[in-house]
């Protein structure tokens, strides 16, 4: 079990993004980051609220820092708490190292949309180079408001269709039910381990097809 537990697995790429840019303001590959529109392709205007990726710069104005794996502005985790949530993060990353995760922890007035405020700050926050561009298309970033106990996950786009819609929502709800059992730590705990599952579950799904199409070209 041991051994088949540290398994690499390698997401094959979901899309092209040699052109992806850190501002880039579509409203999503699948769905709008307002209303939750499902849309079949990206868009830079959703059709049912007209949301436009551009009214986040007049929501959250100055400019994000860059976007680090470990971003606790909030102060509210200590050295155990850390080294366990970045101990579990690394679990994952050694199973999937394409995919990168940055968490965040910080504190915002309770009439900020979080989902909007972290398409935001994953947007405008600054790339140095174009392979740092393509990284950040394999980040997802997971955001914890602390102060009204809220939580919001973006992924990026290479990222992000690799999950269904409901798989990505289910992981925050794992996550907040844990929380409420057992604790902040039990939470970030059964997230990854949930994350892991399904993206275990998604690849096997994702090279099934792949090696369908290749039998039946062949």
């Amino acid at each position: 079990m041991g051994s088949r537990m540290s398994t690499v697995v390698t997401m094959p790429p979901t899309q092209d993004v040699s052109s992806y840019a850190a501002k880039r303001f579509a409203a999503g590959a699948l769905f709008c980051p307002d209303c939750r529109l499902r849309l079949e392709k990206p868009v830079l205007r959703c059709p049912s609220c007209g949301f436009t990726g551009e009214n986040t710069l007049r929501l959250f104005s100055g400019a994000a820092p860059a976007m680090e794996p470990w971003m606790d502005q909030a102060q509210c985790w200590d050295e155990s708490s850390r080294k366990k949530i970045l101990g579990w993060v690394g679990r994952l990353q050694r199973r999937f190292p394409q995919i990168d995760w940055c968490l965040l922890s910080i504190k915002l007035p309770e009439e900020v949309r979080l989902r909007l405020f972290n398409f935001w700050f994953f947007n405008v926050s600054p790339v140095q180079n174009e392979e740092e561009r393509e990284k950040r298309s394999w980040t997802v970033l997971l955001t914890y408001d602390v102060d009204h106990q809220r939580f919001v996950i973006t992924p990026g786009y290479q990222v992000e269709p690799i999950l269904a819609d409901d798989d990505w929502e289910d992981l925050l709800t794992t996550l907040k039910t844990s929380w409420r059992e057992g604790g902040i730590l039990k939470g970030y705990r059964d997230f990854f381990a949930e994350a892991e599952r399904k993206l275990v579950l998604a690849s096997r799904r994702m090279n099934g097809i792949i090696k369908n199409k290749e039998g039946g070209e062949s």
